[in-house]
């Protein structure tokens, strides 16, 4: 079985279920996916608590790459320095 298979096979089988806190979601800024005119993503039935949006710099495949991932690594520090 290849990994695509495994992971679609995975996604099939998954039944999420409503997290009782508040999420926070990063997304990135640039080339929002088509179709997607929620700003949650669709998370917001999930998360009990609402969902704090947080937009960052860059697409889906760079938020993790310089210089997005340097403001991505700030705005997590700000959220978990707000929880302490």
């Amino acid at each position: 079985m290849t990994m695509g298979q495994i992971n679609a096979q995975a996604l099939a089988r998954y039944q999420p279920a409503v997290y009782p806190h508040r999420l926070t979601l990063f997304r990135a800024i640039e080339k929002p996916a088509a179709g997607r005119a929620d700003p949650a993503l669709g998370w917001g039935p999930l998360a009990a608590g609402g969902v704090e949006v947080v937009e960052v710099p860059g697409t889906h495949d760079t938020i993790l790459d310089e210089p997005a991932v340097q403001v991505l690594a700030e705005r997590l520090w700000e959220r978990l320095q707000r929880e302490e």
